[in-house]
């Protein structure tokens, strides 16, 4: 068994995102509390934290509790928990803790615990980008065992769309045996719908050779509608259908539709310490195949310890009723602990 490393990966996603930008001017203005005034440039509102670039102190998240006035020219795209969208200029009137949003029609209020997120009209591409990489490794003189775990997580959402990708590598070594290896690349497109519904395009690679499964590529589409999403927590479910093509490790080829029922949980709290849970299961009834049926679950949690550097722990699963490999495993799990950045 060959070992297949993630590096080109993680390096081909990190160049594509390197590229310089342009910044907008940082014409801004926010009045703390205590009279402090901040000149510097809106990057979003989110959790009820407004993250906020400045020239002298770089970017920094301020409570919105905080801040007595903000003052800014610039069009915002502010999202509520109802799944409405809203255009305006962003203020925080004077004593009083709402989210003014002025319109065409007029200034809006908005109860803070109700915005989703916040985000100016004429955002760069970076400012619209999440990005997360973390590794990990672990040796063991006594047995001989080394395993090494890679993962990014990225992630560029626009007032319409939601595109996610994320990258997993798994590889662990023993003296005298094969490698073990385990990959994952996966692709998922939004599209925002009214009343918080959506529907995705999938599409994926995988490699786990603990069950048999030498390399997996699929794609395919779903509709689903997020149950809850506020400041806090997301909570959304999905159905439709994949295509997959099967490679075995013994070299067969499997050709197979699949229904796709999902659905993923995620908790967000962007106080300090920022905290961070996410956990998502897949279920795959084969259409082409009676009696098999596929899972998946990852679950991961991300704790800041500095600032953009945080520890995260991941458990994940698979388990397939009839494995593409007949003599291999039907299930594979592990859990992975390492330190991360955020971009």
């Amino acid at each position: 068994m060959s070992f297949r490393s993630p590096l080109p990966s993680l390096v081909l996603l990190l160049s594509l995102l390197a590229t310089p930008l342009a910044h907008a001017q940082k014409t801004d203005i926010v009045i703390l509390n205590n009279g402090d005034r901040i000149t510097g440039e809106i990057k979003n509102l989110e959790a009820g934290l407004l993250e906020y670039s400045t020239d002298t102190m770089g970017t920094v998240q301020i409570e919105w509790r905080f801040i007595e006035q903000l003052i800014t020219d610039k069009q915002q795209v502010i999202e509520t928990v109802d799944g409405d969208r809203w255009l305006g200029r962003l203020r925080k009137p004077e004593d009083s803790d709402t989210v003014q949003l002025v319109t065409v029609r007029g200034p809006v209020d908005f109860d803070p615990r109700h915005v989703v997120s916040a985000w100016p009209v004429q955002a760069t591409f970076w400012d619209k980008v999440d990005l997360d990489v973390s590794v990990s490794y672990d040796y063991a003189k006594s047995t001989g065992i080394s395993s090494f775990s890679a993962a990014a997580d990225f992630q560029y959402r626009t007032e319409e769309r939601n595109f996610e990708s994320s990258i997993r590598s798994d590889v662990t070594r023993q003296e005298g045996a094969d490698d073990q290896n385990r990959q994952e690349v996966l692709f998922s497109l939004q599209r925002l719908m009214e009343n918080r519904r959506y529907r995705s395009f999938v599409a994926g690679y995988e490699v786990n050779e603990a069950i048999g499964l030498d390399q997996r590529l699929y794609g395919g589409g779903a509709f689903g509608k997020y149950l809850r999403k506020d400041e806090h927590i997301w909570f959304n479910v999905a159905g439709g259908m994949i295509a997959a093509r099967e490679n075995t490790v013994g070299g067969e080829h499997i050709n197979s539709l699949e229904g796709l029922i999902g659905a993923r949980f995620r908790y967000f709290r962007y106080a300090r310490p920022e905290r961070i849970f996410d956990t998502q299961l897949s279920i795959f009834p084969s259409l082409t195949e009676s009696g098999r049926w596929r899972g998946d679950l990852r679950t991961t949690f991300k704790l800041e310890l500095l600032s953009d550097l945080f520890w995260q722990m991941e458990l994940y699963g698979s388990y397939d009723s009839k494995p593409v490999d007949p003599g291999a495993e039907k299930s594979d799990y592990g859990i992975t602990t390492g330190l991360g950045y955020s971009f």
